[in-house]
């Protein structure tokens, strides 16, 4: 995917209504061929929005205006493309909750009964 495309995607789709601050960066990236160009050093799978901004952040990235942001980037790209080599994302969040399932469901019943168990009475019980 054209990495302009990429982060103007993830401003719109990932970004909008739950990082202002994500949103703005990532629109205005899109329209920065300076940034861009230095996304497009790192391997394609790496060059993941919540990758770049996240190792950013974690360095040190002010979490104010795009033109902050950017003067950060530039001045600290080699240690962000450093760390954006080595690093992964997890975003599989209905993966890793899968194995809680199990648990949830009986806290479910046990918070109907008080006890776990099924009391309805069968019908096809010997008296």
């Amino acid at each position: 995917m054209d990495t302009s495309l990429r982060y103007r995607t993830f401003a719109e789709v990932e970004a909008k209504g739950n990082s202002a601050t994500y949103q703005q960066w990532c629109t205005a990236i899109a329209d920065d061929p300076d940034v861009l160009a230095l996304i497009e050093r790192l391997p394609e799978p790496r060059r993941q929005p919540n990758l770049v901004l996240g190792v950013s952040r974690r360095l040190g990235a002010p979490a104010g205006t795009y033109a902050s942001f950017r003067e950060w980037l530039l001045h600290h790209w080699r240690g962000v493309e450093e760390l954006a080599l080595t690093r992964t994302t997890q975003t599989n969040e209905a993966g890793r909750a899968a194995v809680l399932l199990p648990i949830l469901g009986h806290s479910v019943v046990y918070a109907a009964t008080g006890d776990g168990f099924d009391h309805e009475q069968q019908d096809d019980r010997p008296e």
